[in-house]
């Protein structure tokens, strides 16, 4: 499979890079577009050996999967550069947040349009990827569930709850790097230091995710088995 990018900012390459590390596509196999300068486009193709196309109708015609992943306020001005390409047996993978996959289709005249909520956390293989319900496109979905499963979690609900999934998958990660950076400024004020202070505000997320995962305890069970009587958690 070919996979084209149109847009490749920093969740388009935070998912090239956990395609890269865990060596799902051959880096010769990924391509995109951006109207970033030249300097930035080919920055990205020395960094991920991928390919840089002259155009967005471009990364079409070279592709089987063409990624959407564009800012909302732009995507249906991009749409239009592409709606007279010819995307027979194509997906089209959409990220763009509050933008029905619906819109999509009815603006390419054309019905394989998924839309997917994704994350930065692909570039480490632990990214979270809700993929839109479509009755119609259950072969094309288990092919974007499966792709995306290699490189996190990926599940599939109805699109009626995507809004909800961006807020907290989506955008969640930058509240967690902000709870992160507030819990490693606490030891730094008591005078750890800064790189210890990271590490282990930053193992304690992890392991505290991990349990919640794995546990069958609701997260405030969890909370109350570390809550000890008059102890220093609880007064915290």
């Amino acid at each position: 499979m070919k996979i084209g990018f149109i847009g490749c900012g920093n969740l388009a390459t935070s998912l090239i890079e956990g395609f890269k590390s865990k060596r799902v596509i051959k880096s010769s196999d990924i391509g995109f577009f951006s109207s970033d300068s030249d300097d930035i486009k080919k920055a990205i193709c020395k960094k991920y050996g991928i390919v840089s196309y002259a155009s967005n109708e471009e990364v079409v015609k070279n592709s089987d999967l063409i990624i959407i992943a564009i800012k909302p306020n732009i995507i249906f001005k991009v749409l239009d550069e592409i709606k007279h390409c010819n995307f027979k047996d194509k997906i089209i993978l959409t990220v763009a947040a509050g933008v029905n996959s619906k819109d999509v289709a009815e603006k390419l005249s054309y019905d394989k349009v998924i839309r997917m909520m994704p994350n930065i956390l692909g570039s480490v293989g632990e990214g979270m990827f809700v993929i839109a319900e479509n009755n119609n496109l259950k072969a094309e979905i288990d092919i974007i569930k499966e792709l995306f499963g290699k490189i996190g979690k990926a599940l599939v609900i109805g699109e009626q709850y995507l809004a909800a999934v961006t807020a907290i998958s989506g955008s969640a990660p930058a509240y967690v790097f902000m709870f992160i950076e507030a819990l490693a400024n606490g030891g730094i004020r008591e005078g750890l230091p800064s790189s210890i202070s990271y590490e282990i505000a930053s193992q304690v997320v992890l392991g505290s995710a991990k349990l919640a995962l794995q546990s069958d305890m609701h997260p405030a069970q969890l909370r109350e088995k570390v809550c000890s009587p008059a102890g220093t958690t609880i007064e915290a």
